[in-house]
């Protein structure tokens, strides 16, 4: 798990700059204020662009495959399975 959120907080500067090429209304300032965060880039893309929760983290997570940055979905389910172990 610590491989994955390091490999996606590793990317985050390179990612940054391709999400204005996805989502050209994202301002700097947004952007920078998301800072590699999962649930405040979530809640950019529901207000700004309208969407649903679940449309807004169906997005998120293409972006991230396409950019080969492992799955969110699939690290909270990890964190989760790391819980219940301990």
């Amino acid at each position: 798990m610590n491989f994955n959120k390091d490999k996606l907080e590793g990317n985050w500067r390179q990612l940054k700059g391709r999400m204005r090429d996805v989502w050209g209304e994202m301002t700097e300032d947004e952007i920078e204020r998301i800072g590699g965060s999962f649930d405040k880039l979530l809640g950019t893309l529901q207000k700004k662009y309208g969407k649903s929760k679940e449309e807004a983290t169906e997005a998120v997570n293409d972006f991230l495959k396409k950019y080969d940055v492992p799955d969110m979905l699939d690290l909270e389910e990890e964190k989760s399975k790391e819980k219940e172990k301990h």
